[in-house]
């Protein structure tokens, strides 16, 4: 059973859930789907689609993200109101690159993944999680993106708004749910 759990960018308690759901051959599993997409990691892999992309991304996002100005990307792509436009393409790119492959196992598979716009062919239960604010870790966004906190605030706040927009597509939705409550239900799948 392959189990997609989605929730807003960001979020340690979806990464806490991953690691206490999966075996440990699962999880090795899902870091060698990533590897798979030939750069060092995700992100950098998310950089190179939105520099690679101007007639999506808009030619000064994609400009400044190449000149590594992540803050100023931000600004741009949230003036013109495409950020989730923008995040949609870029998950559902990485996801199709790296499990929509992936077929169920005779163990469950529990793929945590911050966003995508419908459910993939390949899930048997789709999660939806959106997430109280104090879940937002707009912290490793200053320290890992050099996105201001503010700014990382706003876009996990529109991602959050989008998933309880958007609760329709999933199996099951949790709306404000603390972690255990997501856990609880995940395991007992």
């Amino acid at each position: 059973m392959i189990i997609l759990l989605n929730y807003p960018i960001e979020s340690q308690s979806a990464y806490k859930i991953k690691q206490q759901t999966n075996t440990p051959a699962n999880l090795r599993m899902i870091e060698q789907q990533y590897n798979q997409l030939g750069t060092g990691n995700v992100y950098e892999y998310m950089v190179n689609l939105v520099i690679s992309n101007p007639g999506l991304y808009g030619k000064e996002v994609s400009d400044l993200v190449k000149k590594g100005q992540y803050s100023e990307a931000v600004d741009a792509t949230a003036e013109n109101k495409r950020i989730m436009v923008h995040f949609g393409h870029l998950f559902d790119d990485v996801y199709a690159k790296t499990f929509a492959e992936v077929r169920s196992a005779d163990s469950k598979l529990v793929i945590t993944f911050p966003y995508n716009t419908s459910k993939p062919s390949n899930v048997d239960v789709f999660v939806g999680w959106a997430v109280s604010e104090t879940e937002y870790e707009v912290d490793h966004m200053e320290e890992h993106e050099g996105i201001r906190a503010m700014q990382g605030y706003t876009i996990c706040d529109a991602h959050n708004k989008w998933i309880r927009n958007n609760k329709h597509i999933y199996d099951v939705f949790f709306d404000g749910n603390v972690e255990q409550e997501v856990l609880e239900y995940i395991q007992q799948l």
